[in-house]
């Protein structure tokens, strides 16, 4: 068989011979997603006669996602149903997603395993077709399309793919040499990779342009994946400003505008804003791979994809655009006669086939309404007698019979919004709700208009005049119906609300509020225990000049808020008696009858007990850069609260902060380095403290900080391959089954000379063969410089041969471990390697920084190199300076732990300790 394939194969690379095909080809892009272009019949004809095989990964889903939206959007009601099934549906068309055993798409699938110029995807589609069953029949003999997307096409061998789909096409489409297709032809469609930020010619734009052009000179069917990304709706193209997956493209800096958002901001409430995100419980496109940014505007990518599947559908059913549709339709309106609003509309007869024109216009999600139907050659035509509203309009050129004739070709669509030319009407029912605790009034009314650009809120003052008011104190956006006015001084507001657009403001509706000046809220309560009479006599600060009186409350033991006892304006103490053995926790307001009460002040708490609380214990430290954590056990019952100490490097405890009853935790912060601190923790009440707990010790080291490298700017890589010896893989964004990888960080000045506490390494997968679970692999030290565009598995530049062919390296510096959580192993990072040995001499500068070299060990995985837009590898240094006192003593041109055991006796005391902790020996 494999001879066979090679003699197809070389036939098609050699001399060029024409393949058998069921039909002319033709090129799906971004001119091809507006639904209105298909006539209805042809898509029942897909539903009817397809039977389609695709596989994609990630990126292919787009296709997909946008099919889930069409078919779930209630106004198409089921008219793009679609099913994943290989099975007959003439109700839904037939698509059955990953249908193909095998590859997952052509990225991954872009490998020649057996080494005859055929890739295994279409390997694995040739065993797919030809499967048979017992009785001699085909598996899939129902299959009469195949798709195959890509994940990234940059580094891909394109003519590899060419002559892939070419013997396919030679086998099995329609006269083809297969038997399968005499009784069963399929029809092949071919796809662009998606677009990758490096704008026109970049890895991905250059092969897409390969693919284009073969499909044109061979007459080909062409899914132009990357086109629907490089134009909007609206026909501007982005590809030479960079544009990304994610529909991001270069405005002012580095992909820092996103065309989605532009569009949809120009297109409200249009079809496709809907589409992307939903209205009235439709949720619209749920997610769209690697296109979910910003605000999920980037949705629209998918959404349109969808819709161009669909015009590819309509096509391979049979359609045929047998006459051209007009274009440069322009629809304008003429507010002249407010009484009778008129569209003039204009467009380019493109067309010698039409028997006639129609003009059709729609409002909202209502079918298209056929208004005239005029002679072959028009050119335009006047809508008159509209209403307020949004239009769409289209012309079809018509040739045959009915509104939906096959051979029908629409014009693009375009739409006009009818605007009201009066001053909205006046909001009406004005409220206010009044907050004199927070100092502000909030307004709220009936929008009576839909025809507003916004409204103005006005304010005046009890001493002002509406004259002294010249400029409204808001302005809110058209539908808003309230507003708050905030930090306001007692007294009597007027307010007016009107509505304004580009024709005036409407008559307003006013309102009269007036604002209390309420009590401040009193401060400093203090609640002192007196057990041997049972009483705790309350006292605060009295802080306001109005109050009518305080209001006293205590807490239950169910956590609710009670009233104690009302006192006088003049009281600022109270003496709570006959106590029992027990916690009382108290707050105090001030309140004032008619306008509003205070805010309750801080709480206090006081405990009747003959007895000193019980001492805590287990207390614990934790330190986190220059703050400290303390936790301890609560033991009493008892207690009023607990004071901490504090003591540093012998100096005697003293109390640093105390806190209330039942707390078990508290933080001390900004600590000063090298310093030692020792804590302890009492519990006190009105007879006594406690003993105090354990001590617990924390050592505060020099500063820590951390940098993070994973920037392209950050490193070099490139694959290495045994088989490909000579072939540089430096500008390869990923790769499976991948020999060796060699990355070199460029590692910023901050961390020369200081002390590397820690440097994660990490690598991103994006595919993992179940084999590999559990596997290890090895990290080594590069020792010779290489060039990235330039190193291969022979050469580390061009023309400078390593020492040994995959790269010269010394030590191992990490192990590699397959220890993913994941089911799947797949696009994810594995857990870091530390390797902060070599970083250590990187930054001592005591050896050369060439890089690191992972040898994969066969297990075949597929890794995301620098280039790629996400996923990449990446180096996380923790470091801090080195103790001052410590010098290289034994002169080896490292610093480190064997200074101190070489040279202790040389050093002070302190800076023993301090080498002790930095490098704990």
């Amino acid at each position: 068989m494999k001879i066979i394939k090679s003699l197809i194969l070389i036939g098609i690379m050699v001399t060029g011979m024409a393949v058998p095909w069921a039909g002319a080809g033709y090129t799906v892009g971004h001119e091809h997603t507006d639904l209105s272009q298909i006539p209805d019949g042809w898509i029942e004809a897909a539903k009817e006669n397809l039977q389609i095989a695709y596989n994609h990964t990630s990126h292919g889903s787009q296709i997909i996602t946008g099919l889930n939206a069409l078919e779930n959007y209630p106004a198409f009601g089921d008219k793009y149903n679609w099913t994943d099934t290989e099975n007959y549906d003439t109700d839904s068309l037939s698509l059955d997603n990953y249908g193909i055993p095998g590859e997952a798409d052509l990225s991954q699938g872009d490998v020649d395993s057996d080494s005859d110029g055929v890739a295994d995807w279409a390997e694995d589609t040739y065993a797919y077709l030809t499967a048979k069953e017992g009785d001699g029949s085909y598996t899939h003999d129902e299959i009469n399309v195949v798709m195959w997307s890509w994940c990234s096409i940059a580094g891909h061998n394109i003519t590899r793919y060419l002559n892939s789909m070419e013997w396919l096409i030679a086998q099995f489409s329609e006269g083809g040499s297969d038997a399968r297709a005499a009784v069963h032809p399929v029809q092949f469609v071919f796809m662009t990779g998606h677009a990758e930020g490096g704008g026109e010619g970049d890895s991905s734009d250059s092969r897409n342009e390969v693919i284009r052009a073969h499909c044109t000179a061979n007459d080909r069917i062409l899914f132009d994946f990357s086109d629907i990304e490089n134009y909007d709706p609206d026909g501007n193209y982005f590809l030479d400003k960079n544009v990304t997956d994610a529909l991001y493209y270069d405005l002012m800096g580095s992909h820092d505008a996103n065309w989605a958002s532009d569009y949809l901001v120009r297109h409200l409430w249009e079809e496709l804003a809907l589409l992307t995100h939903g209205v009235d419980g439709y949720s619209g496109c749920s997610s769209c791979a690697h296109s979910d940014g910003p605000d999920n505007d980037a949705r629209l990518n998918c959404v349109l994809k969808g819709r161009a599947a669909w015009y590819l559908f309509a096509r391979l059913a049979g359609w045929q655009e047998c006459t051209a549709g007009p274009t440069d339709l322009t629809a304008t309106p003429d507010y002249t006669d407010t009484e009778n609003v008129t569209v003039s509309l204009v467009w380019t007869d493109n067309s010698d086939e039409e028997d006639s024109y129609l003009v059709q216009r729609r409002q909202d999600a209502d079918p298209w309404t056929t208004l005239a139907t005029l002679g072959p050659g028009a050119s335009d035509y006047t809508d008159t007698g509209l209403s307020p509203g949004t239009y769409d309009y289209r012309v079809l050129a018509h040739v045959g019979s009915g509104d939906n004739a096959p051979c029908n070709a629409a014009s693009p669509v375009v739409s006009v919004e009818i605007i009201d030319q009066s001053p909205p009407a006046a909001p009406s029912d004005l409220e206010c709700v009044i907050d004199h605790q927070n100092r502000s009034i909030t307004l709220s009314w009936l929008d009576n208009s839909d025809n507003e650009t916004g409204f103005y809120v006005w304010r005046k003052s009890e001493s002002q005049d509406w004259s002294d008011i010249t400029e409204p104190v808001a302005t809110l956006a058209a539908g808003v119906t309230s507003y708050t006015d905030e930090g306001l001084s007692p007294g009597i507001y007027d307010y007016t609300v009107a509505a304004y657009n580009a024709y005036g403001t409407g008559e307003s509706s006013a309102y009269q509020a007036e604002l209390y000046d309420i009590p401040e809220s009193p401060s400093n309560l203090v609640a002192k225990a007196d057990s041997a009479n049972r009483q705790i006599v309350l006292s605060w600060d009295d802080n306001s000049d109005n109050e009518e009186g305080f209001v006293i409350e205590i807490e239950e033991d169910d956590g609710t808020w009670t009233e104690l006892v009302r006192v006088g304006e003049s009281m600022v103490t109270y003496p709570h008696t006959g106590l029992a053995d027990g916690t009382y926790t108290y707050r105090v307001y001030a309140y004032l009858s008619g306008v509003g009460d205070s805010l309750p002040g801080d709480t206090a708490v006081g405990v009747i007990s003959n007895t000193a609380p019980e001492a805590p214990s287990n207390l614990a430290a934790v330190l986190d850069g220059f703050d400290v954590t303390l936790t301890w056990t609560d033991n009493s019952d008892n207690e009023e609260g607990f004071t901490i100490y504090q003591e540093i490097e012998g100096g005697g405890f003293w109390a640093l902060e105390t806190v209330g009853p039942n707390v078990e935790t508290f933080t001390v912060k900004d600590l000063e380095p090298l310093e030692e601190y020792h804590f302890q923790v009492t519990a006190y009440n009105s007879e006594g403290e406690s003993e105090s707990s354990n001590t617990a010790s924390v050592y505060v080291a020099q500063e820590i900080l951390t940098v993070r490298l994973d920037t392209l700017d950050d490193m070099e890589d490139a694959f290495l391959q045994s088989g490909s010896s000579d072939t540089c893989y430096g500008d390869y964004e990923y790769l499976s089954g991948f020999d060796r990888f060699i990355i070199r960080f460029a590692l910023p000045d901050s961390i020369t000379g200081k002390q590397i506490i820690s440097a994660n390494l990490g690598f991103y997968v994006w595919s993992m063969p179940g084999g590999a679970v559990g596997q290890a692999c090895q990290l080594y030290q590069v020792t010779r410089d290489w060039v990235e565009n330039q190193v291969t598995w022979n050469n580390a530049a061009t023309d400078i041969s390593w020492t040994s062919a995959g790269g010269d390296i010394g030590d191992t510096v990490g192990t590699l471990s397959i220890t993913n959580s994941d089911e799947d192993y797949d696009h994810a990072y594995l857990d870091p390697v530390n390797i902060r040995e070599i970083v250590q001499e990187w930054a001592d500068g005591t050896t050369p920084n060439h890089g690191i070299l992972l040898d994969s060990g066969g297990l075949g995985f597929g890794l995301k190199a620098s280039e790629y837009s996400s996923g990449r590898p990446y180096l996380e240094i923790t470091y801090s300076p080195k103790p001052e006192c410590i010098t290289d003593a034994n002169e080896d041109g490292d610093v480190d732990g064997e200074d101190l055991a070489a040279f202790a006796r040389d050093f002070p005391l302190t800076c023993l300790e301090e080498m002790a902790r930095a490098f704990g020996d």
